[in-house]
């Protein structure tokens, strides 16, 4: 609302839509792939959350109670959580090491999850660092 509220403010046209899942906060082309004319904007909160992105969020700290918290903060209620594993990618300049899970939850999420059944979800433009996980996903579906 923030974002929105100064893009009016600068007398800047600017609507609120969906990003496909995993589609990354700079990631331009889920955006572009999503329908959205797009431009990579970062902004920065502060005041650390303890359950998404932050400096705190290293390989060694992640584990399956924080997995637990991001989805209750999302307010879905875990059925089960299955552990998937670790992966890497390596970026030009960086390299992630994961850790996945696969979780069946009740609930709807945020307002702008969108939940999609194997050809929605064959649709969705997610990055390749996350091929491990969308692969045991897309075997659920």
């Amino acid at each position: 609302a923030l974002f929105l509220h100064a893009a009016e403010e600068a007398g800047v046209p600017c609507t609120k839509g969906c990003v496909p899942l995993m589609g990354g906060a700079t990631d331009s082309a889920a955006f572009t792939q999503g329908g959205f004319r797009s431009v990579g904007i970062t902004g920065l909160n502060h005041k650390l959350e303890d359950y998404y992105h932050t400096r705190r969020d290293s390989y060694d700290n992640l584990d399956e109670s924080g997995a637990r918290i991001t989805l209750a903060q999302w307010g879905l209620a875990v059925k089960s959580l299955t552990p998937c594993g670790t992966a890497r990618h390596i970026f030009t300049h960086i390299e992630w090491q994961m850790k996945g899970y696969l979780a069946e939850v009740d609930g709807e999420g945020p307002e702008d999850f969108r939940w999609v059944d194997a050809r929605g979800f064959d649709a969705l433009a997610i990055p390749t660092a996350f091929k491990k996980y969308t692969a045991l996903a897309r075997e659920k579906l």
